[in-house]
């Protein structure tokens, strides 16, 4: 038995992909023009740690994942690696609500009043369900054999 998938889940993938590429580029971009939003972030959960290297290497990570997006042979990896990117941020927002924390999202720059905890919540899990659908939508067209 074979699952074509229908135009419109290959044009949800497609505007799917851009969407993530660009939320993961320009946070890394904006975190690299300005750190300190994200390193106020990373001080309050890891007061120990070396804030400006955390943060880019966050950065760094998160243009990555867009960039590997882009390219077909690294497209699964970067789909993974942007869920597991989205549920650390999960975890982040729920750590910090619960400890009632208020503290600057940084998600991207300094330009945005988030903070984080509920408020982040939606964008984060809206990223882990897009990254898993369209993960999944392609594992699909990758078992159907073209007609």
């Amino acid at each position: 038995m074979t699952l074509n998938l229908p135009v419109i889940f290959r044009i949800g993938t497609i505007v799917g992909l851009i969407v993530l590429i660009v939320i993961w580029i320009s946070a890394g971009v904006l975190k690299i023009i300005q750190p300190s939003a994200s390193e106020t972030l990373i001080y309050s959960f890891i007061p120990s740690a070396p804030t400006l290297f955390v943060s880019m290497v966050v950065s760094v990570g998160e243009i990555a994942t867009g960039l590997s997006l882009i390219y077909r042979k690294t497209r699964s990896a970067g789909l993974y690696v942007s869920t597991f990117f989205a549920l650390g941020f999960v975890m982040i927002s729920l750590w910090a609500e619960l400890k009632g924390l208020s503290i600057p999202c940084g998600c991207f720059g300094s330009g945005n009043s988030l903070t984080i905890g509920f408020s982040t919540l939606p964008l984060q899990i809206s990223l882990v369900l897009l990254s898993i659908l369209i993960l999944v939508t392609q594992t699909i067209e990758r078992k159907t054999p073209s007609a």
